[in-house]
């Protein structure tokens, strides 16, 4: 049975991509232990990334043996520079990717704000209008009360008002019904034509399936 990979082993798979001059990647690091599965890595490489800041101050934890020739070491050397500038670069577009991303959620949470205090703004906006109308209407009503002639003349406004509004709800009660019906009368077509056309796959499968049986007796 395979053995499970450790932090120690990802870690170690990560400062030798480094010396080597790549940035360690998850499918790196698999091909690295040549085991591994990207959800087991990917958080062990995460830790290494981390960690990387603390352990940069300190090259000596990524130098090569001193008993390699010069050549070599200069080589390492130069992969290492590369391998921390470009890890660098990482960190740099990492952060700048997080202080973006922080900057959009805190604007966006002002905008949820401002819509909130704008629809709160208008809600009272709203309860002082009907406030108001309603103060003058009961006014309204009182001085209809005393002026019998105004009041039958808007009474009678009231009703053809009501009546409008009425015949208004009827055609569009009947177009919403003719709209329901015809879009019934769709779906029982479409249903049907579904059946028959299942009834007529049926058909063709059983006479394939006797076309078969038939050649097969032969």
């Amino acid at each position: 049975m395979a053995r499970g990979i450790t932090e120690t082993d990802v870690w170690s798979a990560c400062d030798a991509l480094l010396l080597a001059g790549d940035r360690p990647t998850i499918e790196r690091v698999r091909q690295q232990l040549g085991r591994g599965s990207p959800n087991t890595v990917s958080p062990m490489l995460d830790a290494w990334f981390k960690g990387l800041g603390a352990r940069i101050s300190d090259p000596g934890a990524f130098a090569a043996p001193p008993d390699i020739p010069d050549t070599v070491g200069q080589a390492a050397k130069h992969f290492w520079e590369v391998a921390l500038a470009e890890t660098r670069r990482d960190f740099d577009e990492r952060l700048r990717e997080g202080m973006a991303a922080a900057i959009a959620n805190v604007e966006a949470e002002k905008e949820r704000a401002a819509m909130a205090d704008a629809a709160a703004y208008t809600a009272s906006a709203k309860l002082t209008r009907a406030t108001a109308e309603a103060t003058e209407l009961r006014a309204l009503l009182d001085q209809e009360r005393t002026l019998r002639a105004t009041d039958l003349a808007r009474l009678d406004e009231a009703k053809r008002q009501i009546d409008r509004l009425v015949h208004e709800a009827q055609a569009t009660a009947a177009a919403a019904a003719e709209e329901r019906a015809q879009a019934q009368r769709h779906v029982e077509t479409a249903q049907a034509r579904f059946e028959a056309a299942e009834r007529r796959a049926a058909l063709e499968s059983d006479s394939e399936r006797s076309a078969r049986a038939k050649a097969d007796k032969r």
